[in-house]
């Protein structure tokens, strides 16, 4: 978000370091879940660590029966799926006919809830304004180690010094919607 500063001030490799950290990690798509982790980590008596993007929040998703301790929420259907996470959600709703997953709760991951969400599932991308080695190695280790045989495609943020806007940035990444369309339409 602090995009023309350039890449010492980008938050793209927060996710994949406080992995190696025993904290629980959230990343909030939404003010709902933006307050319900405040209270957690308020609560908690581990570290947690909250990754919140400078912005707006999408609109709260509250109608749809959000059940917080899940971790991750299903928001569409389809046999495309893109799991993400933070502001990367509300660009994933922006692209029709792919299922959408929102994991806003990054570690510990709910094995439970992710493998009931794998049923028809046929090909995975993960979405992340991040490193692939945030998101997208979560959900590489997940279907590793759970002998899931989904087809899966990262697409995220590489280490290349690159200076511009945020939506500059995120054309050059791939992480715009006219990208994403064009990856999923050729996968």
């Amino acid at each position: 978000s602090n995009a023309t500063d350039g890449g010492t001030h980008h938050g793209i490799q927060d996710i994949s370091i406080m992995r190696t950290l025993d904290i629980t990690i959230f990343n909030p798509s939404c003010g709902y879940l933006a307050q319900r982790m405040a209270r957690e980590a308020y609560e908690s008596t581990k570290p947690v660590y909250v990754r919140l993007d400078k912005g707006d929040f999408m609109q709260d998703y509250l109608d749809l029966g959000l059940t917080f301790y899940n971790g991750l929420k299903r928001l569409r259907d389809g046999e495309i799926t893109v799991i993400t996470t933070g502001n990367m959600v509300d660009r994933a709703l922006e692209i029709p006919n792919i299922g959408v997953i929102d994991l806003f709760q990054l570690k510990p991951l709910n094995i439970a809830a992710m493998c009931w969400e794998m049923g028809e599932v046929r090909k995975l991308l993960t979405l992340e304004e991040h490193l692939n080695i945030g998101l997208g190695s979560i959900i590489s280790e997940f279907l590793h180690d759970e002998e899931y045989a989904i087809p899966l495609r990262r697409i995220g943020v590489t280490t290349e010094k690159v200076i511009g806007s945020r939506e500059y940035l995120q054309k050059h990444f791939g992480l715009d919607v006219e990208s994403l369309r064009h990856a999923i339409s050729d996968w």
